[in-house]
C-alpha cells in the first residue's frame, strides 16, 4: 500500500479505456475480425494484406475497414509485450530476468520522469539487484543511473556520492563489454559474409583476442568473458589450429559451468559444437560422437543452432558411414517448419547433400530406391557453384568433385576430361593445398582415373600409394572452410574403382 498512492496519482490523470492485450478471451472471439486476421497470419493463410482484405472484406487492402482493423490489432500486439509470462511459457530464469529488467527500465524512467520518485527508486532498488545476480551491465548502468539522480534530487550527497561511483565502475565495465560485443559481432558478420576462406581474417581475430586478453581482470563482467571465449575458439579456428579449438571451447565451457545461476544450454552447446566439428575434421571421430551427444541434449529442437548442429552432425554421420541416420537426419532436417527461414546458402547446401546421400545409400545391401527418385537439379548447381566462385571454395569444390561423380556414374567420360583443367585452375586460384591435403589427393586420384582411362587394374595399381595415404594418414592441419569432405575421399575412391571392376566384369549394381 506504501506506493500506491504516488501511482495512482499518475494514473487519475489519464483515464484509459480498457488495454487491449492478445489474451485467452481475445483468442476465443472466433467471429472478430481481428482475431481472424491475427489467426490467419499466424497460420500462414493471409501471406500479404491484399489476401487478408480479400478474405475478411471481400475488398481491396484500401478499404478503411481493413486498415482500421489492422492498426487495431498492431496496437494490441504490441501492448501484449508489455504483459508476457515467460515462466509458464517454460523460458529460464536468466530470460525471465532479462525480459523482466529491461521492462523494469521503462518503468522506473516513466515513474521519474512523472514525480513518482519512491516507488521508482523502490523498483530501481529491486532492478539493480537482479540485473547484478544475472550479469545484466547495461541494465545495472541504467538503474545506478537513475537512483543517482534520484538521491540528487532529494539532495541526499552521501547516497548520490555511492551511486555515482557505482555509476563509474558500471561504466567502465560495460565500456568493455561492448569492445568485446563489437569484437564478436564484427567476427559473426565475417563468417556469414565470407563463407569461405578465413585464414586471412586470422591475424585480425588474434589482435582481437590479444586486446580483450589485456582488458581482463577480476572486475570483467560475465559477457566481456564470455564473448572473449568465443573470439578465442574463433581466431584458432580461422587459424586453422583445430586442436586449439577443442582446448578453446573447453575453457568456455568451464567458465560457463562456473556460473551455474547464469547457465543457459544452448550457450553450452554452441561451445560443444566448436568441438564436433574440430574433432570430425582432424577425423577423431570417437571425440565427435561424444560432442554430438551432447549437442543432441542442449539444443532447441528448431532453434537456428540446432540447425547448425544437425548440418555437422550430418556430416559425422556421412564420414563415419551411418548413412541410414544421415538420411533419417536429412529428412528431419528438411521437412522442418524453420528449415526454408534458414537462408538460400543453407537450403542450396542441403541440395548438395542429397546428392552424396542418395550415392551412398545406393551401396546399401538391400537398398530400396524410392518410390518418388530424389530429384537434384545438377546442372542448376553447378551454374550456382560458376555464379558464386569464391564464395564458398570448399563447398564449390565438392560440387565440382560431384559433377565428377555423377558424370561417372552415368559412364559420361569425355565431359570429365574436359573437366580436369578447370578444376586444376579454380584448386590454383581459390585453395590452399597445404591444409586441404585430403581434397588434394583426391583430385590427384581423379587424374589418374582419367590419364589410365578409367581401367580397373591400372588405377588400382597407380593409385594404391595416395589411396593408402587417405586411409592411414592423420591430417591435422586443416582449414574446415576449404576442406569441405561430404563423404570420405578414400570412400569415394573405393566406390570408383568398384564401379570399374563391375563394368568390366559385365555385372550391374
Amino acid at each position: 500500500m506504501k506506493y500506491f498512492p504516488e501511482i495512482i496519482r499518475i494514473l487519475e490523470n489519464f483515464r484509459e479505456r480498457r488495454t487491449e492485450t492478445v489474451d485467452t478471451d481475445f483468442r476465443g472471439q472466433t467471429d472478430n475480425k481481428e482475431f481472424l486476421l491475427y489467426d490467419g497470419i499466424r497460420s500462414g493463410i493471409f501471406p500479404n494484406d491484399s489476401e487478408a482484405a480479400e478474405a475478411l472484406y471481400e475488398s481491396p487492402l484500401t478499404d478503411t475497414r481493413y486498415s482500421s482493423t489492422k492498426n487495431r490489432l498492431k496496437v494490441r500486439i504490441l501492448n501484449s509485450l508489455f504483459h508476457l509470462n515467460l515462466r509458464r511459457a517454460g523460458f529460464s530464469e536468466s530470460a525471465q530476468a532479462f525480459y523482466l529488467t529491461h521492462r523494469n527500465i521503462f518503468i522506473v524512467d516513466v515513474l521519474m520522469g512523472l514525480g513518482a520518485f519512491s516507488v521508482a527508486k523502490n523498483i530501481a532498488e529491486k532492478n539493480l539487484h537482479l540485473a547484478q545476480k544475472f550479469a545484466l551491465t547495461d541494465v545495472a548502468l541504467a538503474m545506478v543511473i537513475a537512483l543517482r539522480r534520484q538521491a540528487s534530487n532529494m539532495g541526499r550527497a552521501k547516497e548520490f556520492d555511492h551511486y555515482n561511483l557505482l555509476v563509474k565502475q558500471f561504466a567502465r565495465a560495460y565500456q568493455d563489454e561492448l569492445l568485446s560485443n563489437e569484437y564478436t559481432d564484427r567476427i559473426a558478420m565475417i563468417f556469414r559474409r565470407y563463407i569461405g576462406d578465413h585464414s586471412k581474417f586470422a591475424a585480425q581475430f588474434e589482435a582481437y583476442e590479444t586486446e580483450l586478453r589485456g582488458l581482463l581482470n577480476e572486475t570483467s563482467t560475465y559477457t566481456f568473458r564470455l564473448n572473449y571465449y568465443r573470439i578465442v575458439v574463433r581466431a584458432r579456428q580461422a587459424s586453422g589450429r583445430l586442436a586449439e579449438v577443442i582446448e578453446g571451447a573447453r575453457q568456455g565451457i568451464a567458465f560457463l559451468e562456473s556460473y551455474p545461476e547464469l547457465l543457459q544450454k544452448e550457450r553450452v552447446a554452441d561451445f560443444w559444437l566448436y568441438q564436433l566439428n574440430s574433432y570430425r575434421d582432424i577425423q577423431n571421430f570417437e571425440g565427435a560422437r561424444e560432442a554430438a551427444e551432447k549437442c543432441e541434449v542442449l539444443y532447441n529442437k528448431g532453434s537456428n543452432g540446432w540447425f547448425s548442429f544437425m548440418e555437422s552432425n550430418y556430416y559425422l554421420l556421412m564420414n563415419t558411414l551411418r548413412f541410414e541416420e544421415a538420411n533419417a537426419l536429412y529428412s528431419e532436417v528438411t521437412v522442418h517448419a524453420r528449415f526454408d527461414v534458414q537462408g538460400e546458402i543453407y537450403n542450396e547446401r542441403f541440395e548438395i547433400y542429397k546428392f552424396f546421400l542418395h550415392l551412398a545409400l545406393e551401396t546399401l545391401p538391400g537398398y530400396k530406391p524410392p518410390e518418388k527418385p530424389l530429384r537434384f537439379n545438377f546442372d542448376a548447381m553447378v551454374r550456382r557453384a560458376d555464379e558464386l566462385k569464391h564464395d564458398k571454395p570448399g563447398m564449390n569444390m565438392v560440387l565440382r568433385f560431384a559433377q565428377v561423380l555423377h558424370l561417372f556414374d552415368q559412364h559420361n567420360y569425355d565431359p570429365i576430361d574436359d573437366l580436369m583443367e578447370p578444376i586444376q585452375n579454380y584448386r590454383t586460384r581459390y585453395i590452399r593445398a597445404s591444409s586441404t591435403e585430403q581434397s588434394t589427393i583426391f583430385f590427384r586420384l581423379l587424374k589418374i582415373m582419367v590419364k589410365y582411362s578409367y581401367d580397373y587394374k591400372d588405377c588400382l595399381r597407380m593409385g594404391s600409394k595416395l589411396h593408402t595415404r587417405l586411409k592411414t594418414e592423420t591430417f591435422e592441419n586443416v582449414d574446415p572452410e576449404q576442406e569441405v569432405q561430404i563423404l570420405p575421399y578414400a570412400w569415394l575412391w573405393d566406390w570408383i574403382l568398384e564401379r570399374m571392376k563391375e563394368r568390366e566384369s559385365g555385372s550391374k549394381r
